[in-house]
């Protein structure tokens, strides 16, 4: 859906919490007052990108206009250019497309989160001419806002114009300005809400640092579902990496949340990434497939194009008809509360290092898993190491971001993983290479498929000798 776009004309004016505004008979006729409860949620990345360019994108409910609004800088102070999309009844916390595209450029890697939610209590009503006819709108709002923990509470005036003239606007200000009310310093309301609460930087704690690559992958996880009405704009492999790095963080660095914040979360973070699971195995396994030549060429293409065409892009479409997106949207909108004040714990006030003594946790798990492994010499059991590792390498990467000395851990632990999935990718092959459904592909003889497999299983073999180095290379390091 293609957003409804406005030229706003407005004006607004900073009153006293117990401030009036003047009567405005003398140059309009005033009709009646209107009383709404605004509640407006805004959004923006971490480091404050939308607000640098003066973009504004919120959803408010309560009022005349109800719905997704996004705003950007018009040719003067007066104007502004809305953009207006209605609320998804099914996933009311998922941002529109249509805003996606206007912003992404802006965005990188980086999330759209909520920053602020302000609630106004607004007093509205229509400024008419002597043919009736809507001339401007005056609003007179009390404001409550909330950014993570800090609150404000104003009162100002707003002044739009309609089918008025911009003059209007000059001989109602002139009436504001004689009883002693002047333009207010913040063109828009969260403007005022967030320098407010900018003005003393918070110094890092062990919860905001968790936080902060917890929004890292909600960005991934968002740039990978942009649209609620096609598939995700990313490869599956993008949407699972960054559930099972979510997942991950949320079990290591467990005592930095408050309790129950996390827990259903994590089953929901599961649920997707197992909805992934089919698609992202036939990406593996054609990449695998074009991965090097076999005998003779052109049915070795053969097979590769049909796989790509019956079977990758089968699991496409059955993705694509089978996702739950309002579960989808309603995970995004869970993860979204992690990031608030609310979410954590006490123990999210202490030093970011006292996050290491869980991450050594999850390194001991690993130890314990591969001691296990050496004993029992199976393929499953390195899975579990895998599994484990996957902790460690994650909770590394969390720490690396505050504590340089752990970038050596992190590329150490990212060693342990790829070569450990590397074992699992040729599993994952060589299961597909025996599926019926795949031995009667065009090109798909008895004897490629057994070439194939053979070597998927010497692949498999030297990234297992590989990943037992690695793994033990890293708990040494450790």
């Amino acid at each position: 859906m293609r957003p409804a776009v406005e030229l706003e004309i407005e004006r607004k004016y900073a009153l006293s919490l117990e401030q009036d505004v003047p009567s405005l008979a003398g140059t309009v006729i005033e009709g009646p007052a209107a009383d709404y409860h605004l509640v407006a949620v805004y959004y923006d990345t971490p480091d404050g990108r939308l607000g640098a360019d003066r973009l504004v994108i919120r959803r408010r409910t309560g009022g005349r206009d109800d719905g997704w609004h996004l705003k950007a800088p018009g040719p003067d102070a007066d104007h502004r250019v809305e953009l207006q999309l209605p609320i998804d009844p099914q996933a009311p916390g998922l941002i529109p497309e249509g805003f996606w595209d206007e912003v992404s450029e802006r965005l990188g890697e980086q999330p759209l989160v909520p920053v602020a939610t302000l609630r106004t209590f607004r007093q509205e009503r229509d400024l008419l001419g002597a043919d009736d006819s809507v001339l401007a709108r005056l609003c007179i709002d009390e404001v409550h806002s909330e950014v993570g923990s800090y609150t404000d509470h104003w009162r100002e005036a707003e002044l739009e114009l309609a089918s008025g003239q911009l003059a209007l606007l000059d001989e109602l200000e002139a009436v504001f300005a004689a009883a002693g009310i002047g333009r207010a310093t913040d063109v828009a309301k969260i403007a005022r809400a967030l320098g407010s609460s900018n003005q003393q930087p918070a110094a890092a704690t062990a919860g905001s640092v968790v936080q902060s690559y917890l929004a890292a992958q909600l960005g991934a996880l968002q740039h990978w579902y942009r649209d609620p009405s096609g598939l995700p704009a990313g490869d599956a492999h993008d949407g699972r990496v960054a559930c099972r790095r979510l997942r991950s963080v949320l079990n290591t660095f467990a005592d930095v949340f408050a309790p129950g914040s996390r827990g259903r979360l994590r089953t929901e973070l599961r649920w997707l990434g197992l909805q992934l699971s089919p698609l992202r195995d036939a990406e593996v396994v054609a990449d695998r497939l074009a991965g090097g030549p076999v005998e003779p060429a052109a049915e070795w293409a053969g097979f590769v194009a049909s796989y790509r065409q019956v079977v990758l892009a089968g699991r496409r479409t059955s993705l694509e008809e089978s996702l739950d997106r309002p579960r989808v949207a309603a995970l995004l909108a869970g993860l979204e509360g992690l990031l608030a004040g609310s979410a954590l714990s006490a123990a999210a006030a202490g030093e970011p290092d006292e996050l290491v003594a869980h991450w050594l946790a999850a390194v001991r798990r690993v130890g314990t898993a591969a001691r296990t492994a050496e004993q029992r010499g199976d393929e499953p059991s390195w899975h579990e190491v895998r599994k484990a590792a996957k902790a460690a390498r994650y909770g590394a990467e969390l720490l690396a971001r505050r504590l340089p000395a752990f970038e050596q851990q992190q590329t150490a632990w990212e060693q342990v993983t790829e070569q450990l999935g590397a074992v699992q990718d040729a599993a994952v092959t060589r299961a597909e290479l025996q599926r019926p459904e795949v031995a009667a592909l065009p090109g798909a003889t008895p004897q490629l498929l057994a070439q194939l497999d053979q070597r998927e299983q010497e692949a498999q073999r030297m990234a297992l000798q590989r990943g037992r180095a690695a793994v033990t290379a890293a708990l040494t390091l450790s």
